[in-house]
């Protein structure tokens, strides 16, 4: 399956970042043939699935680059897996199902930005007691029956979205129950329930969030200090 060509400001990531934040994302995968070969060692090893979401999350990352201006350069890895950026660059990358996405910034205007993007309905409710706090369980719970599968997919993908954020500016590795999601019309405020890093509990990180055939991104972005 060739990958098809990511669509900058698609359906399911328009809006979710302010001004200043590229995003693209591509439905359908790709295949080991798409990647650049200076990317494709990295998932040498990987089964045909992991190397098909792979294949179309740097295809993203490089469209929304190009839109940015940037000369073509490899979009490594970390040790800790996350994507390492060209200097002057912070973004992340997301994919679920057969859609893959991404988000770049200039990083003196953001310090980071972060993207998750899920199926609504994967997050059952066998998975709440370890993903919501009991307040979020509370509400949850008393929500109509017909909105309980976006509410948790939006809590599990607000706080991926957080913490891929935030970990590159506090490097401090973040707990589902350490955020607790409060949301209003299209954007959501995630609010630490400890402190972490310099940031007090009940620090607020702000995003937004979008769905789009079945589909749930969220995306926040973090300015940097002038």
């Amino acid at each position: 399956m060739t990958l098809q060509a990511p669509i900058l400001d698609g359906p399911l990531l328009n809006g979710l970042f302010p001004s200043g934040v590229i995003t693209a994302e591509v439905r359908g995968g790709g295949s080991s043939l798409d990647l650049r070969p200076d990317e494709a060692d990295l998932v040498s090893r990987a089964v045909p699935k992991r190397r098909a979401e792979f294949a179309a999350g740097r295809a993203c990352a490089h469209a929304a680059l190009d839109r940015l201006g940037m000369p073509s350069a490899p979009i490594r890895r970390s040790i800790g897996g996350a994507p390492t950026w060209p200097v002057g660059i912070v973004g992340s990358i997301s994919h679920s199902i057969d859609i893959a996405g991404a988000a770049v910034a200039r990083d003196h205007v953001f310090a980071a930005v972060g993207l998750d993007i899920e199926l609504i309905g994967a997050v059952g409710p066998e998975l709440w007691p370890s993903i919501l706090t009991a307040r979020e369980l509370q509400f949850i719970r008393h929500a109509p029956s017909d909105r309980k599968a976006e509410i948790s997919t939006l809590a599990f993908s607000a706080k991926e979205a957080v913490y891929k954020a935030q970990y590159p500016v506090t490097e401090a590795w973040l707990d589902f129950h350490d955020l607790e999601i409060s949301t209003d019309n299209g954007g959501f405020r995630a609010t630490l329930t400890r402190d972490v890093a310099g940031h007090p509990a009940g620090h607020v990180f702000s995003g937004r969030y979008g769905c789009h055939r079945g589909m749930l991104a969220a995306g926040v972005a973090i300015r940097a200090r002038l």
